[in-house]
């Protein structure tokens, strides 16, 4: 036995224990007996691991001792010696207040805990009244600026809290702002500086600002005034203290002008910016060169290089960026993208568009380059065929079959080498696939065929049985290696091929179907004497099954694997482990918790680590590994993930790596609020970097862009500021960074550009027509109509609702769609259509429906042409397959109804009495009905009832060995088996008393036994002690 206990800390009210024990198991808290109230997870055979998950309320206990006696088998009889001891938490929000418009409010939740918890973090929401940004809401005391109201409102907020182990309730709080009585707020003016310009030397450049006003204080009139933010050079302006001025310039380049209003208490301000040219020539865009296409092994780091050339305007460098635009998903590692140089490499084999864009701060270009990653090279298949038996004198045609990855891209070269027979063989033609051979001598010959493919080689060996005149071969045996069934009940195919040599004389095959192991009542061979036979499936597991010719004289025999997969499949429960802090020489050791149901059976569990977040790409040593260490670049927060898949299903979690020193100064850096602008406008974003709520200047950032379906322009930045122009519509999300040596901090924008006065384009979803119905494993051929009365070209995309299907460039465009890839049931197709602003338009959606294919239904029990003793019950049995849960399955005799059943398996028992006297026959078929509604009928079968005396008496005995022999030895177990209407019978042994002990098939058969061999026990295979045998 095996025994472990656990002191517990004092003042907790709830533990939780995790752990493996078996299911014979006892587990005591303070002394008394608590073994019931734990539910234990897992299975036979006793070496699988058993999960316990169970939370014991211990009142208000000062000590708490809890032990656990488990039977050990082995290594693998332990408990997790994480038991947590988890504490009463709460979260307290502070008191309602009332705060007047204005003023700076300070929400207060350092009440909250609980006895022995403590509290990692805070989540405060608003969750009533106008919106307010609220400040620190991570933190115990997060703060915010009451809004102007007109009248008493009030906000509300809530307040969750963490400790590591689980989340609180939440608490609320009201906060009620007043009005501030007897004045009107003044807002500042709001202002626009106008759209961006550009010019040529020595051209003037014309701005205008404009302003509107909450008229504040009401004798104000607006002032205006502009000034040179930053240039290349000196700019005159024409009037500094108007609304309109002009600008002149002396050096081409970017230019950022401000302008300033003010009604007189408060000021606002707006920029634009001034693209000067040097005239009078005008500026062209750059030229981009990606590099030649490349194809390189998965995994092989590949160096990009892209050059670009410019005419020299505006006169600001090039930059550069490197993007993905097609691929396998995630599959693709860009260490730089904004260098030119830059080291890349790819995880996933496929094709890969890479594309470069080059920017000279006003115009772009683009070029692209495809490169191929070829999948791990695997060794050539080689396929001689089935082994051959022959006589001396006979010429057999050899044919030798070649399949490859094409990895690497070369030649395949083949040869062919005896390795063993009395003599050698003679190989009629120079080597080719296929080639005549014969053989000097009677005997055993083995022949290998070896491919090369440059770097790995695969082969293939084929036996020859050559024997003299006359001689009787065996029959030769084929079947395919391997069978998969989707669920159950079902039925399937097997298909054996056999050849033989008509050897003796006159003589006809037999076949004989077996099945070796697999549940013992999970099969039913329908025609065990044939070649070809049909096997029903009613559980799942791993089936093996033996298919044996007998031509008189000798026999051959093949085997085959049936895999009968389950349904009721459970996701794998994922943790990826706890959130870490490292510096940023270090690296994380991650360790995921995987646990699985087992389902499907024989499926190896597939483990895969990946980066959702961070300001730097992490470098995992294995991420196929639930164990792997990772490294990263840069300091700053890190999101990973972790996703583990049973083949069927998936599950992840995720933790979070903070790389770098602690942030001691709690610097804040901020962007603002995401922007929407119009298309042709530009925006200017200030950076604010704060350490404890005070400003601090920025010296140095790092600007980054993080998606968009096209890249921004940078037109302009400063120490602590930065414009964007937009090529196309879209949303673009950009990060600033701020980093120093002992932190790093960033922060991210978005910049929704809207088409402004672009026409949109126009598109129709012409086919399929609205209420279509496809069955699943099907196709459906999607058609739309597109047209742009403005740019002419679009590109038109076809979504399954939010799924992207696939895309065309064509204004008559088609796609072809797998519906095997759906769900069953309905779905909402729409097509959209992008012109070159990237402004889109959606069609009007098209509802289809994918429906199941028809359920079957045959009658199983009994068989075709089975005689029944009349006056004696008949039980009738029905095999369904059906997608959708069946509801019933009625049965009918002689066209009448006999019974329905709504519970697999599907029977009922009919009284055969009622028939006359015999010979009867009677006609039996049945019909399913699913609960959506669909129904089949089944190929009638006919039962022949006949007097009771005609058919022989029913034994079933086992006679040797005798219950509680001795046996050392291997034994021939004997006794008889006499069934009318025998299909199958089946001899199972066992160890006795063994807790999950299954049955093993020592022997079977299909014809009648009198008293002799029905199969042999052998002990020598087997642990000593109590065993039992069992005749079915």
């Amino acid at each position: 036995m095996l025994r472990r206990e656990l002191v517990l800390p004092e003042g907790a009210h709830t533990i939780v224990l995790r752990g493996n024990i078996d299911n014979d198991y006892r587990a005591f808290y303070n002394g008394q007996d608590i073994s019931g109230g734990f539910r234990v997870f897992g299975g036979c055979p006793v070496w699988t691991q058993y999960r316990i998950n169970h939370r014991i309320p211990v009142g208000n206990a000062t000590r708490h001792h809890l032990t656990i006696i488990g039977r050990d088998y082995g290594f693998w009889a332990f408990l997790d010696p994480q038991v947590h001891a988890e504490v009463g938490l709460w979260a307290n929000a502070g008191p309602d207040r009332t705060v007047p418009a204005g003023s700076a409010v300070t929400l207060d939740g350092s009440a909250s805990g609980g006895p022995g918890a403590t509290v990692l973090s805070y989540q405060w929401q608003q969750v009533s009244g106008p919106p307010v940004t609220l400040g620190g809401a991570d933190t115990p005391a997060p703060s915010f600026t009451a809004p102007q109201v007109a009248s008493p409102t009030q906000l509300g907020f809530r307040l969750f809290t963490f400790s590591g182990y689980q989340y609180s309730n939440p608490d609320a709080v009201t906060i009620t702002v007043n009005p501030v009585t007897g004045l009107s707020p003044n807002l500042a003016p709001i202002v626009s500086a106008g759209a961006d310009v550009v010019v040529s030397l020595p051209q003037q450049a014309s701005v205008t600002a404009t302003a509107t006003d909450d008229g504040v204080p009401q004798s104000g009139n607006l002032a205006f005034r502009w000034e040179v933010r930053s240039g290349p050079g000196p700019v005159v302006l024409g009037s500094g203290n108007a609304a309109t001025t002009t600008a002149s310039f002396v050096h081409p380049g970017l230019y950022v002008l401000r302008a300033y209003a003010s009604d007189g208490q408060l000021e606002a301000w707006d920029e634009t910016v001034i693209a000067v040219q040097q005239g009078p020539a005008a500026n062209a865009a750059p030229i981009a060169d990606a590099g030649p296409d490349r194809v390189l092994d998965v995994n092989q780091e590949v160096s990009l290089l892209a050059t670009g050339t410019d005419d020299g305007y505006p006169g600001v460098p090039l930059t550069y960026a490197w993007s993905v635009q097609s691929g396998p998903s995630g599959g693709a590692l860009i260490s730089q993208p904004e260098q030119p140089l830059t080291p890349a490499s790819f995880t996933i084999p496929g094709t890969y568009r890479l594309a470069v864009t080059v920017s000279d701060g006003l115009l772009l270009a683009e070029d692209t380059l495809d490169l191929v990653v070829l999948p791990a090279n695997e060794a050539p298949i080689a396929r001689l065929g089935p082994d051959v038996q022959l006589q001396i004198g006979e010429v057999f045609q050899l044919n030798l079959s070649i399949s490859d990855d094409h990895v690497p891209a070369s030649a395949l070269s083949f040869y062919y080498s005896q390795l063993s027979g009395p003599s050698h063989i003679v190989l009629g033609a120079e080597v080719s696939l296929s080639l005549p051979v014969w053989f000097p001598a009677a005997g055993v010959y083995q022949l290998r065929a070896s491919v090369f493919d440059g770097q790995l080689t695969g082969y293939d060996d084929i036996t020859f049985t050559v024997t003299s005149a006359g001689s009787n071969l065996p029959p030769s045996v084929d079947l395919p290696p391997f069978h998969e069934v989707p669920g159950y009940p079902s039925d399937l195919e097997l298909i054996g091929s056999v050849t033989d040599d008509d050897q003796p004389s006159g003589s006809a095959l037999t076949f004989h179907w077996q099945q070796l192991s697999g549940p013992p009542r999970g099969a039913l061979i329908l025609a065990p004497d044939s070649s070809q036979t049909t096997v029903t499936f009613s559980e799942p597991g791993v089936y093996r099954f033996r298919l044996t010719a007998y031509d008189g004289e000798a026999s051959g025999d093949a085997e085959t694997e049936v895999v009968v997969f389950t349904d009721g499949n459970s996701a794998p429960q994922v943790e990826a482990g706890p959130d870490q802090q490292l510096q940023l020489s270090e690296e994380a050791l991650l360790h995921a918790s995987i646990v699985d149901d087992g389902i499907p059976v024989g499926a190896t569990l597939s483990v895969a680590w990946r980066q959702v977040s961070g300001p730097a790409p992490a470098v995992f040593d294995d991420p196929s590994s639930a164990t792997t260490l990772v490294r990263f670049s840069r300091q700053g927060e890190y999101r990973l993930e972790v996703m583990a898949s049973d083949t069927e299903r998936s599950a992840t979690d995720s933790l979070v790596i903070a790389v770098g020193a602690p942030n001691a100064a709690n610097l804040t850096l901020s962007l603002g609020p995401d922007r929407v602008v119009a298309f042709g406008d530009s925006v200017t974003v200030p950076l604010h970097l704060t350490s404890n709520g005070v400003t601090i200047g920025v010296t140095t950032f790092n600007l980054l862009q993080l998606s968009a379906t096209a890249n921004a322009i940078l037109a302009g930045e400063g120490p602590d500021w930065f414009t964007l122009q937009f090529p196309v519509v879209g949303t673009y999300l950009f990060q600033a960074e701020v980093e120093h040596p002992d932190y790093f901090v960033y922060d991210q924008i978005a910049v929704t550009v809207t088409p402004g006065n672009n026409l949109a384009p126009s598109i129709t979803l012409t086919s399929p027509g609205s209420g279509s119905l496809f069955p699943l494993g099907g196709m459906v051929t999607l058609q739309a109509v597109a047209s742009d009365p403005e740019r002419g070209a679009v590109t038109v995309e076809f979504y399954d609702g939010p799924t992207l299907l696939g895309a065309t460039s064509s204004v008559t465009s088609s796609f072809v769609l797998q519906t095997s890839s759906l769900s069953l049931g309905s779905h909402t197709l729409t097509a959209v259509a992008v012109d070159s602003l990237g402004q889109r338009t959606t069609s009007a959606p098209v509802g289809i429906q994918i429906v199941r294919p028809a359920p079957t239904v045959r009658i199983a029990i009994p068989a075709d042409g089975t005689q029944h003793p009349i006056g004696d019950p008949l039980v009738i049995n029905a095999v369904t397959t059906s997608s959708v849960p069946v509801s019933r399955v009625d049965f009918f005799v002689n066209g009448q109804p006999a019974g329905s059943d709504t519970a697999s398996p599907y029977a009922v028992t009919l009284d055969t009495a009622a028939f006359g006297p015999p010979p009867a026959a009677l006609s039996l078929t049945a019909t399913v009905l699913t609960s959506d509604g669909q129904s089949a009928t089944a190929t009638p079968i006919t039962a022949h009832l006949v007097d009771p005396e005609s058919i022989p008496e029913a034994l079933l005995e086992i006679t040797t060995p005798l219950p509680g022999d001795t046996i050392t030895a291997p034994t021939i177990v004997t006794g008889t088996v006499q069934l009318p209407n025998l299909a199958s019978w089946t001899l199972e042994a066992r160890e006795a008393n063994a807790p999950c002990g299954d049955w093993e098939i020592i022997g079977s058969g299909t014809q009648t036994v009198t008293d002799d061999a029905l199969g042999e026990f052998d002990p020598t295979l087997r642990l000593n002690g109590l065993h039992e045998l069992r005749l079915t």
